[in-house]
């Protein structure tokens, strides 16, 4: 059935329950087509992984699945008796296992054709990479295929879980497509989305699109390390200039919150920096209400980047922009 040459019939009164192992990561919608088995049921579930407790707290092995738990999220099919139905979704899924159960009623039910039509930005390999240390080729491809999987109309954190574009996640995604490839279509979209996201501090939300506002301060301060990062890869000046309001309303909005001493001290929001264990919610010390050193010096770096974007766009070279 899977490779299309033949139908499962599954007998009335029966559950079959059948896992299967794509043995890649994907993306896709998957197209179930049936013929009869009314009263039926048919659940198709998705999971990166199996997990080794049936809390789904720890994966191990991702190759390995015996005596492991399947835990995962999907759709449940229902056909009314008719012949070729169609059955789909109206999003995409993603992981590596899939689990098909079906369960029969007083019909039998026919299982015509399962089939996942993948889906994921376009992104292509053009450059090249080589090294003396062959376990670092060996990660390329694993690298490249979940970069790929997560880049879809936008970036995102995971396909997963959230699917939801943060800057901190996306900073990183951009580097490696510069270094990817030369299509800049999907960072310069991420770099407009973030600008149209920013509230009236100034500050850009920390993930966008997203029916939930969240600021986590330190994000905005590396959207900025973005649009140097599109500069300096890209150039693109007319682009870059469109950004700079959106950048200097971020400076502004770090700006306002110096103590007397000049420190930056309680930026309002989620002063995440990193999931440290010894840091609540990735938050460091006295990051929170107080002057952090962490922050502090992300916000002079990102003052020297702001910095020579303006010294750039004053049609000086990079040479001249960074002091050099």
């Amino acid at each position: 059935m899977l490779d299309g040459k033949a139908p499962v019939t599954v007998a009335a009164g029966a559950k079959v329950t059948v896992l299967l192992d794509l043995e890649d990561y994907c993306c896709a919608y998957p197209e179930l087509t049936c013929s009869g088995g009314r009263g039926s049921q048919v659940e198709l579930l998705w999971a990166e992984s199996l997990f080794a407790d049936a809390e789904g707290q720890r994966k191990g092995n991702r190759n390995e699945i015996e005596g492991k738990h399947f835990i995962g999220y999907g759709d449940s099919f229902k056909p009314d008796g008719g012949l070729q139905r169609l059955f789909e979704t109206l999003w995409w899924r993603a992981g590596r296992y899939l689990r098909l159960t079906v369960t029969t009623g007083a019909e039998a039910l026919t299982l015509e054709g399962l089939r996942l039509r993948e889906t994921h930005y376009p992104l292509l390999q053009e450059s090249r990479f080589s090294s003396s240390d062959e376990r670092l080729g060996r990660f390329i491809p694993l690298g490249l295929r979940g970069l790929q999987m997560c880049a879809h109309e936008t970036y995102m954190d995971c396909p997963y879980y959230e699917q939801l574009m943060y800057v901190g996640d996306t900073r990183l995604e951009c580097l490696v497509t510069y270094a990817l490839t030369r299509d800049s279509r999907l960072p310069q979209k991420a770099l407009a989305i973030f600008d149209q996201s920013r509230i009236p501090s100034g500050l850009t939300q920390s993930r966008y699109p997203s029916r939930i506002t969240q600021v986590i301060p330190p994000f905005s301060l590396w959207w900025v390390a973005m649009v140097h990062d599109h500069a300096l890869w890209r150039g693109n000046k007319d682009f870059i200039r469109s950004l700079m309001p959106g950048v200097r309303a971020v400076v502004d909005a770090l700006m306002s919150f110096r103590n007397g001493p000049g420190l930056l001290e309680g930026l309002e929001g989620w002063n995440f920096m990193d999931w440290v264990p010894r840091w609540p919610a990735g938050v460091p010390p006295q990051g929170e209400f107080g002057a952090n050193g962490s922050m502090n010096w992300l916000g002079v770096y990102v003052l020297q980047r702001a910095a020579e974007l303006e010294a750039w766009l004053a049609r000086r070279s990079w040479r001249n922009a960074i002091g050099a």
